[in-house]
């Protein structure tokens, strides 16, 4: 029986041979951070340090910027020296503890319930390892019931393969370039989106108005309710059990296919048969949610049903996307009106009700047209960040063994 090469499915061509078979226990020495809770974080505090928590919300597997701060005693810490690899003691599911990191620097103070790995192998190349090819095998090893728990014991017998230093050295620094990628493209995004909600708050609050095409003033805004601009339509869930009202040729709309980044809805999970009954919602119809998580919302491509969540808002003779936008401004309000209860429910009634201020058609197509390019500016980022992960996704699936 010939025995199973140990070599990458996609590799750097200068590089040839069998990855090393190891255990982690070979290579490493185990230790754990101290102190360091959530109260010893402050702003102006002397020592950058980290907590546990923050790898499950701020850190990747590389930790270039520490965001936290503590004025604990340096005698009462416990310090990081660059290449050192940190994982989580605890944790709220397995798969959640099996998260490592990589920091690059000495002198960080790194808190109690994380796990610390000195290595003299690449921290960078083995944080990326742990975190995708060899994720579900750390996480078979945590152990607990409501609070999972991860120890140095356990990592110990961690199998990997691994290569030359040179090549790990390759392989990290061909992956931190894809991250710096996605985290300037992020950036972007963020950047766009913060523009995005300025240009409304000044296009709303009529700070900012365009001029027709001659340069001259539109006219003035009228105040308007919601059931004035168009039909109010409460959606209604077809009969579940009934399986020929299902799997038609019209979209089923829920909250779960609504994406408060995405303008348009132009796929949902589930899809029904016309009925003659029906109250088919046509192309773009402003769909918002109104029991439970309110305010996601979102302009439909196709016809479509939604269930009794959303109220339906169908606008006549006005600019549907103007619209979309208006009511956009005032999601904020309209959720803080339910603010205080248990379970949100605004009714069709109550929607009704509820206020924007509408400009002439022509000034309304402006103000659409121009934050659509803006939507579309950030769409455009969006895929490139999706095709980017989905590249480093693939990336990691054949250079690891």
């Amino acid at each position: 029986m010939m025995e199973k090469q140990l070599q990458p499915k996609l590799r750097f061509p200068e590089f040839e041979g069998d990855l090393k078979n190891i255990y982690l226990k070979d290579i490493a020495e185990f230790s754990k951070g101290k102190n360091i809770s959530k109260s010893d974080i402050v702003e102006d505090g002397v020592f950058e340090c980290i907590r546990y928590g923050e790898l499950y919300t701020t850190y990747n597997e590389v930790i270039n910027e520490i965001v936290s701060k503590t004025n604990i005693d340096e005698k009462n810490l416990i310090f990081s020296e660059a290449n050192d690899i940190i994982i989580p003691a605890s944790g709220e599911s397995a798969l959640d503890i099996a998260t490592a990191s990589c920091v690059i620097r000495d002198g960080v103070a790194l808190g109690g319930d994380l796990n610390i790995i000195k290595t003299k192998e690449n921290g960078i190349f083995l944080s990326y390892y742990f975190n995708n090819k060899k994720k579900y095998e750390i996480a078979k090893k945590s152990q607990g019931i409501s609070v999972i728990h991860i120890y140095s014991d356990h990592l110990k017998s961690l199998n990997l393969n691994i290569p030359s230093l040179p090549e790990q050295q390759k392989i990290a620094d061909y992956l931190a370039t894809i991250d710096t990628k996605i985290n300037l493209l992020e950036e972007k995004k963020e950047q766009l989106s913060l523009y995005k909600k300025a240009m409304m708050q000044k296009l709303f609050s009529q700070e900012i108005r365009f001029k027709n095409d001659k340069g001259n003033d539109f006219p003035e805004w009228e105040e308007k309710r919601l059931g004035e601009i168009g039909e109010i339509v409460t959606g209604k869930t077809p009969d579940t059990t009934n399986k020929s009202l299902w799997n038609g040729n019209i979209q089923f709309i829920t909250p779960s296919d609504l994406n408060d980044e995405v303008k348009y809805i132009d796929f949902t999970e589930r899809t029904v048969v016309k009925l003659d009954k029906m109250k088919i919602l046509p192309m773009n119809t402003i769909v918002f949610t109104c029991i439970a998580s309110i305010g996601k919302m979102a302009l439909t491509k196709m016809n479509s049903i939604t269930n009794q969540q959303i109220n339906s808002l169908l606008p006549v003779n006005q600019i549907n996307d103007f619209i979309y936008y208006a009511l956009l401004n005032i999601t904020p309000y309209i959720k803080s009106t339910q603010a205080n209860t248990t379970l949100p429910i605004i009714n069709k009634t109550e929607f009704s009700k509820f206020k924007i201020n509408i400009p002439s058609l022509p000034e309304q197509q402006k103000i659409a047209e121009f934050l659509s390019a803006i939507d579309e500016s950030i769409a455009k980022v969006n895929e490139q960040i999706t095709q980017t992960q989905s590249f480093k996704k693939a990336m990691l699936q054949q250079m690891f063994v």
